[in-house]
């Protein structure tokens, strides 16, 4: 997306296509974040599908059929990366599986691209990308660190000023944990570093459901 943005400033203003699609991208994704203040998740979940649709076709508008072939030989040297790593070892069903998805969506990407749909194309090529990082222990340690830090921050505005002495007792020792997690990952202790902020998270998750009921 930073690039298709640069792209579109150095045209100054001239990609239209690009510009119009990123522009309903905003709009769906606020529409979204309404409809979760409104309790629909439903629906904000498909505004947030046409969000990032509108972002795919900006990104192929703005940069071309080029950024995707890009995009679709990262997967592939991810894919080749990764099994490169699990070759000669012993893995569980479920790696297994999780391996498969990538192979079929980095095939996908290639059979999209070459059947001239590129925004398809780019859509594979970023789901398989996504489905390699979960291989990696740091990226997974990394997002629920940061999930633990956004359900702190919906616990705290869950109580207010006024926490009952659980609540508050439950909060602080998330924040611990959180900051546990930041050091384990700083001393690339990714297992650890997940295991601290997954428990912080769930001791908030219990503020904010024991507040909803």
């Amino acid at each position: 997306l930073r690039a298709a943005h640069k792209a579109i400033r150095a045209s100054d203003g001239g990609n239209k296509q690009a510009i119009r699609h990123f522009r309903r991208a905003r709009h769906f994704t606020s529409a979204a974040e309404d409809s979760t203040e409104a309790g629909n998740e439903e629906a904000a979940k498909k505004l947030r599908r046409r969000s990032y649709g509108h972002n795919l076709h900006g990104v192929v508008a703005a940069l071309g059929t080029e950024a995707v072939e890009r995009a679709i030989a990262g997967s592939e040297a991810g894919l080749t990366r990764l099994q490169g790593h699990l070759d000669g070892r012993e893995v569980s069903e479920g790696v297994a599986r999780r391996l498969a998805k990538v192979v079929e969506a980095v095939g996908k990407a290639q059979e999209k691209l070459a059947a001239g749909q590129p925004v398809v194309a780019l859509h594979h090529a970023l789901d398989a990308a996504q489905r390699i990082r979960h291989f990696s222990p740091r990226y997974i340690a990394r997002k629920q660190i940061g999930r633990a830090r956004e359900v702190i921050k919906q616990a705290v505005a869950a109580v207010g000023d006024a926490p009952t002495e659980e609540e508050a007792k439950s909060i602080r020792r998330a924040r611990r944990l959180l900051g546990t997690a930041q050091e384990e990952f700083k001393a690339h202790r990714y297992n650890r570093a997940r295991s601290a902020a997954q428990r912080s998270a769930r001791l908030s998750w219990g503020v904010v459901n024991g507040r909803a009921g």
